[in-house]
């Protein structure tokens, strides 16, 4: 049964991935990420400049990547750069993956995201705002993976 989960997106997102935590705790999901409450605390959401600092932080996201069972990740908003490390990262290591992603606009017709859809660990969702209990459904999917 999945209960931990790692949220990911772009540091200027950590309120919308807190209000996240908060409806997927309230469903009894173990929240294992922990940058957005700590950015929450913070004056402004920023990466420190300083290297031990950096390293730290990434150090600490990894630890709560190895401890999910299924990664939830937002690239629509911000700039989401090392959130594609961290899905990188959890799909590396089996960990299923689910993309709330834009698509990107082509000339032909054909839908597109990029070529990690491809991935069995992979669940694309065009996130419309929508409930958060669509995204608990897509969680509770992935168990079958």
């Amino acid at each position: 049964m999945i209960k931990n989960i790692y949220l990911a997106s772009a540091l200027s997102e950590y309120a919308v991935m807190e209000e996240r935590a908060k409806v997927l705790r309230l469903h009894n999901y173990e929240i294992v990420s922990n940058w957005h409450g700590i950015v929450a605390k913070q004056a402004e959401a920023i990466d420190p400049n300083d290297q031990s600092a950096r390293f730290e932080i990434y150090k600490n996201n990894l630890t709560d990547i190895n401890s999910a069972q299924i990664l939830i990740a937002d690239t629509r908003n911000g700039k989401p750069c090392a959130t594609f490390s961290e899905i990188g990262y959890a799909l590396g290591i089996k960990i299923p993956v689910i993309w709330i992603q834009p698509e990107i606009p082509t000339n032909d017709g054909i839908r597109r995201t990029n070529i990690f859809d491809a991935g069995c660990y992979l669940i694309k969702h065009d996130y419309d705002h929508g409930s958060l209990i669509r995204l608990i459904q897509l969680v509770q999917r992935t168990r079958h993976l």
